[in-house]
């Protein structure tokens, strides 16, 4: 209202500067909503141009040129929303990953991927890096009473403001989480690894696993026996059937339900 009189602005860059909206909304926006010479370039969209166009440098590196491409195929187009409604159809109906529909494509004759037999091998990716995975130790510690050891983790960051068991940081590399391991502050106890009680069986060398957007992640659990332990500064002793109270994450959850399972 103060920047635009009231209007919704029209023209891609406008739209760019309001909060929420990229490059691929601002041009869809742009082109079907307010006819302007725009393309919005999606999925469907890359495919077909680097077909056309014969592009093989790999995604995303291609961007650009697919982007010169998108605008070069639309340039002087008398209906840019009706052009870029039909290039995500073409590339959702007839230009498909597979088996794309050559014959049905009314490009055909101009497609230099079709003229090259390497429609289908097209568009081409940079091979995926292999996802990291990450080890360390999570630590069910639990006193005479009935009660585990709980921390609350900072409130920015990684599942920031919820609870966890206490944890060694996460690391690469086993030498690492093991080295680390030796700041937990649960000293003066007992502590074996994967140490289980009748209490709360689990399988030798019990493990926790979770899968993050970009890392792996396999904890070894560590039961502690802590009868006359008082709380570590940072921590509080809660009964093991309030745990449902907190706001644990689906990792620490994991946690709960292996250590808990038969007792």
């Amino acid at each position: 209202v103060s920047q635009y009189g009231g209007k919704f602005p029209a023209d891609e860059e406008a739209l760019l500067a309001l909060p929420g909206i990229g490059p691929y909304t601002a041009a869809a926006v742009a082109s079907i909503a307010f006819d302007k010479p725009a393309v919005a370039v999606d999925g469907n969209v890359e495919r077909v141009v680097s077909r056309f166009y014969g592009i093989e440098e790999p995604l995303p590196t291609s961007k650009p040129a697919i982007k010169a491409g998108a605008a070069k195929l639309a340039a002087g187009n008398a209906h840019p929303g009706d052009f870029t409604q039909a290039m995500m159809e073409l590339g959702a109906t007839v230009c498909t990953p597979r088996s794309p529909k050559c014959g049905l494509c009314p490009w055909q004759g101009d497609c230099t991927a079709r003229k090259a037999g390497i429609a289908e091998s097209l568009p081409r990716k940079l091979p995926k890096k292999a996802r990291p995975s990450k080890t360390g130790h999570v630590y069910w510690v639990t006193n005479a009473r009935g009660q585990v050891l709980i921390e609350k983790r900072g409130e920015k960051g990684l599942y920031g403001g919820m609870y966890q068991f206490p944890t060694t940081a996460w690391e690469e590399t086993r030498g690492k989480a093991k080295a680390a391991a030796k700041g937990v502050p649960v000293q003066n106890v007992p502590v074996h690894p994967n140490f289980l009680t009748s209490k709360h069986p689990a399988p030798a060398g019990a493990a926790v696993r979770h899968v993050f957007t970009h890392f792996d992640l396999a904890l070894d659990i560590w039961q502690v026996s802590a009868a006359r332990m008082p709380a570590p500064k940072g921590m509080q002793w809660v009964d093991i059937a309030a745990l449902e109270n907190y706001a644990l994450p689906s990792l620490m959850q994991k946690v709960v339900r292996m250590m808990t399972a038969g007792g």
